[in-house]
């Protein structure tokens, strides 16, 4: 009875820490960020590859040329958002890109950007 109470407590204190985090995968990266830097470095590389293949002659080279460079380019930006996201919290990084993107007029963002004091009472003007 003693080693089954045992084995249920260290089930208890495995389990809730692993289901509000989504699991890194490869390189630091969540399956969700992988899976967007890979469609992004795909979108970019397979066609770049194609006309790089074309200019060398050998078309049928753009295809191969495209994937390695769709490998190179996650294991490169991978291992530069490992380094942002560095002892940060969770979601750093989106936010920032977010935070960015409203600097930039590209993105309404739900962010306030005040500079400046703040003030928990009313003022009357009058």
């Amino acid at each position: 009875m003693r080693t089954r109470r045992a084995h249920d407590d260290a089930q208890d204190l495995v389990l809730p820490h692993r289901l509000d985090h989504e699991p890194i995968v490869i390189l630091g990266l969540t399956k969700s960020e992988l899976l967007l830097l890979t469609f992004v470095a795909a979108a970019l590389c397979l066609p770049l590859g194609m006309v790089v293949g074309v200019v060398l002659g050998k078309w049928t080279m753009g295809l191969p040329i495209g994937f390695l460079s769709i490998v190179l380019v996650d294991v490169s930006v991978g291992v530069m958002l490992v380094r942002v996201k560095r002892q940060r919290p969770d979601g750093y990084y989106q936010q920032r890109l977010r935070i960015a993107l409203q600097e930039w007029g590209l993105f309404r963002g739900d962010f306030i950007r005040h500079h400046g004091v703040w003030d928990v009472r009313r003022h009357c003007d009058g």
